[in-house]
């Protein structure tokens, strides 16, 4: 059908997906587990039609951002500007671009340095964190899904209120370039950022210490 523009669906100023409501919502869990719409009380005021979501800590402090792409109207970038926020665990999970044969990782604190290394998002590993109450959380990385959402690749675990610096145990599993599965288990401080580098030949080789 797309060859006859003239059976395509009308889209012109004023036409949109559910329109009715035409705000922002965000949704919270409450401690009964059910899910509310505060958008309102946290200032999404404006009657804009979002179309597409992505979310990011932009600044690596642990407080997740995100830009909104609206339909017939600008778009907007929304600062966390929590002023005491709970504790929480960053993971940057990379491969490198040329295989090294390797099994090993290697652990740095901070965000990626791709001057220094060069290597992608390890789209499809996964991370599972066993916290010491003896729940698991599990985070896949994927950059987001669904027809307009996208996210940082970064995975970012909420800890509540998990002391700062607490050692979390975390089971890595991620597929080399070659289809073969991998499995790392590592103990990783809580209240920052780290990049695991995944089945990297050397950390010496780029002065990098575990």
């Amino acid at each position: 059908m797309l060859k006859y523009p003239q059976v395509w669906f009308r889209c012109r100023p004023g036409d949109g997906l559910s329109y009715q409501d035409a705000s922002l919502v965000f949704f919270a869990r409450d401690s009964n587990g059910h899910f509310w719409n505060i958008g309102r009380d946290i200032g999404f005021t404006e009657q804009t039609l979002g179309r597409g979501i992505a979310m990011a800590d932009v600044e690596g402090n642990g407080r997740l951002d995100m830009a909104v792409a609206n339909q017939y109207g600008p778009s907007y970038f929304y600062y966390n500007a929590c002023p005491v926020c709970k504790n929480y665990l960053g993971l940057h999970l990379m491969l490198p671009l040329k295989p090294s044969g390797s099994t090993e990782c290697t652990i740095v604190d901070g965000p990626p340095d791709f001057a220094a290394v060069p290597a992608r998002a390890a789209i499809g590993a996964t991370a599972v964190l066993h916290l010491p109450d003896g729940h698991s959380v599990i985070q896949e990385v994927d950059g987001g899904n669904g027809h307009s959402g996208k996210r940082s690749p970064g995975l970012h675990f909420g800890l509540g209120d998990l002391p700062d610096g607490t050692p979390v145990a975390v089971d890595i599993h991620w597929r080399d370039g070659d289809g073969v599965v991998h499995k790392e288990q590592d103990q990783i401080q809580s209240g920052r950022w780290h990049t695991v580098y995944l089945g990297w030949r050397s950390a010496q080789e780029y002065a990098y210490g575990r």
